[in-house]
């Protein structure tokens, strides 16, 4: 077949011609796809072949071994392996040659092909020569730029494939080294260097070799440096992305060329091109990250009673007082105010997030060194300046303590509210952002007295005069609600942050928000009619923050909520009326629709059984979205169904056939984990309230689910103790049903005691496997409360062995007393198990271990704790 024209055709203006054209490489494929695979190769290396039937061939040789899901690229993976060896190697070479070809595209193409066909071949060892046969190609071809071009892309393309991949590879440092030779000074040619600087940063998690020897590390930063003066703009931001990437990697190695660095990247902060002044930024970041991380983990490892094997070199403390001056001028943002641009990433935007790492790295002391700047531009008339100040303050108030900025808040805040009606729509936007800052991390400093004049009043004077300084603050930011979209956006996220920071207030009578409750509320839904809603996500976030809020509903303002419900349920009812929608509308109205169903969730748990006569219709909703809308959708169904389970109670049972298919959906749902556990959670609260109205076939599905799961190779660690402990409630709520599986389950929480851990993280793993622990003690409680339910406690004597095997091991692991609530769950569990079945175990529990775990709850001040242990001591005694 004319295989050239074929692939021109593919993109032929002319429809018919097109999809002849389609048909017949789809026919080439099912035929002989190995011969298809040849011919493919060969037009990819011919020379005289056109470029774009070049690159056609070379995408769809590609496209036969990737594939974003991850089941399909598996697929393809084992068809390719499958295929003749001897036909696998040839299309290799041809691959290989083409590397070398006088068109960069092609040697681009071919470089990619490479790149995935050893994604699925080194790590099977099947091409694991593959770095060794590239480096061959160098030698010979040493004269030739377009093939050292080639090979740098293409080893560029292997290291990015095989980054997920944990293996040693053979001449690593010799590969490594051959590669920043491409980027040493006496290489002119500056597409040779960036193709070298990038494969250098897509092989550098492979670097560890080099960098465990202090004069590789020397000669490859060296160059690096060197390498950051040619005057291109794209190598000196691949340079800085190469930095960055080593800070995260190899902090502790880049200590004697640490001064270096922090030239070039102060430097490199200051230059004109953004992209190269961004990676400046973020390399800093990253150290800032790094040393925090060590610091928390010293913190934790003193908690153990252990010293850290790693200390900080201290690089953010000791050059922040010339760093922080230096961020903070950066975030002046000169470029007058576009819409459209409002997400592209700026010098601005990564130095704010820079100043906020610093400022919860470093703590109060940050404040000094922004102390000057706040004071010169917060009130600057130059708009940028003002802005830049503004955006400063909020940056650092994660990281600050309120004692360090409680007066200082309280001064400026009047100049904040002024901002909010500034004429410059950045200053108003920026001014939003810092109050939503002060709402979440400093809600505190906004309760004092003041007057109406907003000064502050002296203790003697009449309480009942005064209002809260919190009170203007609420009024002037409801008033910007009508704001531009991209302002009004901010203004709706601090009414979000006020949700979070104000967490504390939840259940209460009564609460500083009480008297705004309604007008938020109000101006929040009025926010979500806006006919330019969809500008800057403002229709989203402000049914965001209305489940935010509506969930922070003090106890006084609940009759307010009915006001909400009807006008929710309406809106979500019209949603389903709409049919014929573009693909974009209908993923607009799946967001819609999943913050509608959030928003009858918070009001259904605020509401509790108030609410009951409205959960038929929204059922009704729930159920027409899980059988006819977008996946995405699901999570914030599942959570509003979990809700009405809540209220219903055993009455939930008229809808749990519309919904079985829907949760053993979500039950099978393990590459989704946020889904999956939170039907998990549904299931468990059916479980609890609809109790032995569920269907046995029912359970005995959900129940195989989860076991067949929990053999699932890379299951989410968090999911699998979700799913164990869904284990509990079956065992306490529906005993007659989980008799069936008690062998099963134990087999499993056997097998669970004798975890092993792919991390070497420490700390990690210890808070994994106390999680392990605490989950397994809950599993056997609910177990032994189960039968003695039925009268069938005896049949817990199976468990015995394995019981005091696991609360064994946690007595003689010294840093399970670190955990009180593990301690609490083992002792709860050894009363449970002497209440039920005193005579026939007690032998079992008479060991040293076993009195060590109550001892401890009967030393403990807890007197919950030590009465607990007073109950187990009494009962083997």
């Amino acid at each position: 077949m004319e295989l050239t024209q074929i692939l021109l055709d593919t993109q032929s203006t002319d429809s018919k011609k097109r999809i002849e054209s389609e048909k017949k490489i789809e026919l080439a494929r099912e035929n002989d796809h190995p011969l298809l695979l040849g011919l493919l190769a060969a037009e990819l290396n011919e020379e005289s072949n056109p470029l774009q039937s070049r690159q056609l061939a070379g995408l769809i040789l590609k496209n036969t071994l990737v594939s974003k899901d991850e089941e399909k690229k598996k697929e393809l993976a084992n068809l390719w392996l499958n295929f003749n060896e001897k036909l696998r190697n040839e299309i290799k070479e041809l691959l290989v040659l083409t590397l070398g070809s006088q068109q960069k595209i092609a040697r681009n193409t071919s470089a990619q092909v490479i790149g995935a066909i050893a994604g699925v071949e080194f790590p099977c060892g099947v091409w694991s020569t593959v770095f060794e046969d590239l480096m061959q190609v160098l030698k010979i071809q040493k004269n030739n730029d377009n093939t050292r071009e080639g090979v740098f892309t293409c080893l560029g393309y292997v290291c990015n494939e095989l980054e997920n991949y944990s293996f040693e590879i053979s001449n690593l440092s010799e590969i490594l080294l051959t590669i920043v030779d491409g980027m040493s000074e006496e290489e002119t040619n500056l597409q040779i260097k960036y193709t070298a600087t990038n494969a250098l940063f897509n092989s550098l998690r492979f670097a560890h070799q080099i960098f465990e020897n202090a004069n590789d590390a020397k000669f490859l930063l060296d160059t690096l440096v060197s390498t950051s003066n040619v005057p291109d703009e794209k190598i000196c931001q691949k340079v800085m992305e190469c930095f960055v990437r080593i800070a995260d990697l190899y902090y502790f190695s880049i200590g004697n060329q640490i001064d270096q660095i922090y030239t070039l990247t102060v430097e490199a902060m200051k230059s004109e091109y953004s992209t190269i002044a961004i990676h400046a930024i973020d390399f800093w970041g990253t150290i800032c990250e790094k040393e925090s991380k060590i610091l928390e983990d010293i913190v934790l490892f003193g908690q153990l009673g252990e010293k850290s094997k790693i200390e900080s070199k201290n690089y953010i403390k000791i050059s922040s007082k010339e760093l922080i001056p230096l961020l903070c001028e950066l975030l002046v943002d000169t470029e007058e105010f576009d819409e459209f641009e409002t997400g592209s990433w700026k010098v601005s935007d990564a130095s704010t997030v820079c100043i906020s790492l610093f400022a919860k790295h470093l703590g109060d002391p940050i404040f000094e060194l922004i102390f000057d700047f706040l004071n010169k531009h917060l009130d600057s008339e130059d708009s940028d300046s003002k802005e830049a100040a503004i955006t400063c303050f909020g940056a650092i108030l994660e990281g600050i303590s309120t004692e360090c900025v409680l007066n200082y808040i309280q001064q400026i805040i009047p100049l904040i509210l002024e901002h909010l009606k500034d004429k410059s729509i950045k200053v108003r936007n920026s001014s939003a952002y810092v109050i939503g800052r002060i709402f979440q991390f400093h809600l505190e400093s906004l309760f004092i007295y003041i007057s109406e004049g907003n000064e502050n009043e002296n203790e003697n004077e009449n309480e009942n005069e005064k209002i809260l300084l919190f009170d203007p603050v609420i009024e002037v930011l409801l008033d910007c609600f009508d704001d531009e979209p991209y302002p009004a956006s901010t203004v709706v996220w601090a009414i979000q942050s006020l949700a979070i920071g104000g967490k504390a207030f939840q259940d209460k009578e009564t609460t500083p928000i009480s008297k705004h409750f309604i007008e938020i509320v109000r101006s929040l839904l009025k926010s979500t009619e806006r006919a330019d809603g969809d500008k800057h996500q403002l229709r989203y976030l402000s049914y965001e923050a209305l489940i935010l809020i509506l969930h922070l509903a003090p106890m006084d303002c609940l009759e307010i909520l009915f006001e909400v419900v009807e006008p929710i349920i309406s809106r979500l009812e019209e949603t389903m009326e709409y049919t014929n929608l573009t693909i974009q509308d209908r993923l607009r109205q799946a967001q819609i629709q999943g913050k509608l169903c959030g928003v009858l969730h918070s009001l259904t748990h605020r509401l509790d059984t108030e609410i009951i006569n409205y959960v038929d219709r929204m059922m009704q909703c729930f159920l027409l979205l899980i059988k006819k809308t977008q996946t995405s959708v699901y999570e914030e169904v599942v959570m509003a169904i979990d809700s009405v389970v809540r209220v219903s109670g055993e009455n939930f049972k008229t809808y749990l056939e519309d919904v079985h298919l829907f949760l053993s959906e979500g039950l099978n749902s393990v590459n989704e984990p946020r889904f999956c556990r939170l039907t998990i959670t549904a299931i468990s609260n059916i479980a609890n309230y609809v109790k032995n109205s569920l269907p046995q076939e029912y359970f005995k599905n959900y129940i195989e689910i989860l076991i067949n799961n929990l053999s699932t190779k890379d299951l989410d660690p968090d999911l699998k103790i979700h799913m164990l402990s869904a284990f509990a409630d079956f065992a306490l709520c529906l005993p007659q049903f989980f008799e069936n599986y008690l062998d099963t389950v134990g087999s499993i929480l056997k097998k669970i005691t004798f975890i092993k851990f792919d991390s070497n993280d420490e700390l990690t793993n210890l808070v994994y496997l106390t999680k392990v622990r605490k989950t397994s003690l809950e599993v056997y409680t609910g177990i032994i409360q189960g039968l003695n339910f039925q009268n069938k406690g005896t049949l817990f004597l199976r468990f015995i062995e394995q019981v005091i095997f696991l609360l064994e091991q946690i007595a003689k692991d010294p840093k399970s007393e670190l955990f009180e609530e593990l301690i609490k769950k083992a002792v709860e569990l050894i009363v449970d198990i002497l209440s039920i079945l005193s005579k026939q175990v007690k032998r079992f529990f008479n060991t040293q271990p076993i009195y060590h775990l109550i001892n401890h709850c009967l030393e403990s001040d807890d007197q919950k704790l030590k009465k607990i242990g007073g109950w187990a001591y009494k009962l083997l005694n």
